[in-house]
């Protein structure tokens, strides 16, 4: 890729993924800070619904190795639902 080529790539970059620090040529441009979205862009910085579904897969999965049948899911949900707070009813 040539340097034209880079140098504009980088400017459509700056701002919503990267912040751009441009003093003098091309050659001497840096890039002192990437942008959130440039990480969820990516995969690197997770949004709401990957860390719902990341912790979901593991809770899955730990259930699925639990062999005593009273710390299963279903148990710990069962004892989860029978001392939480009950709304009034209307």
């Amino acid at each position: 890729m040539d340097i034209q080529s880079v140098g504009a790539a980088l400017n459509a970059l700056d701002g919503e993924y990267i912040e751009l620090l441009r003093t003098g040529d091309f050659g001497c441009w840096g890039i002192p800070r990437i942008t959130t979205a440039a990480r969820r862009a990516v995969g690197q910085w997770p949004t709401a619904e990957t860390i719902i579904e990341r912790s979901a897969a593991g809770m899955t999965q730990a259930a699925e190795r639990e062999s005593d049948p009273s710390r299963s899911a279903g148990s710990w949900l069962s004892r989860a639902s029978s001392v939480a707070p009950r709304r009034p009813s209307p």
